[in-house]
């Protein structure tokens, strides 16, 4: 069984196998957990983004080895879709994706970066976490950050 942690750190802070975060097309420029790993990577998901290699459209999954900003060894970004009328339903399909992304990834000891809002807050999204979990049994921890936002 899957054990959930929820911290307060941000997305650059949390330890794990590998963080991932939520990456939306309505989002620009980019806000959240998105935000605080482009900077850390000093533009470089803006950049591709730029670029046309990445959108946020659903079913997009980008990979990328961090640099020493990072407590985690590796970023994976999973589109999301659009942010402006994400439901409850959608977001809770979001984090269903960025959990089976992990597990075929290989990723025992997940950080996981949401960014709280409209549809749900930062107690809805662990428990929306929570709920998930027992499908992805290969997960041993999943660290879930109280903190959408670089803090200073």
């Amino acid at each position: 069984m899957t054990r959930l942690e929820v911290v307060d750190l941000p997305a650059d802070q949390l330890p794990g196998d590998a963080l991932l975060v939520p990456l939306f097309v309505d989002q620009r420029p980019l806000d959240g957990p998105a935000a605080v790993v482009d900077w850390r990577l000093d533009g470089a998901i803006t950049q591709l983004i730029l670029d046309a290699w990445i959108s946020g459209k659903n079913g997009e999954c980008l990979g990328m080895q961090t640099n020493a900003k990072f407590a985690a060894p590796r970023v994976m970004l999973v589109g999301g879709g659009r942010w402006q009328g994400l439901d409850h339903n959608r977001y809770q399909a979001v984090i269903d994706r960025l959990l089976r992304v992990a597990e075929r990834a290989g990723v025992h000891d997940l950080a996981l970066c949401l960014p709280p809002g409209e549809p749900a807050d930062a107690a809805e999204l662990a428990r929306m976490v929570q709920t998930a979990l027992p499908g992805f049994g290969r997960l041993a921890l999943c660290r879930l950050s109280r903190v959408a936002r670089l803090r200073c």
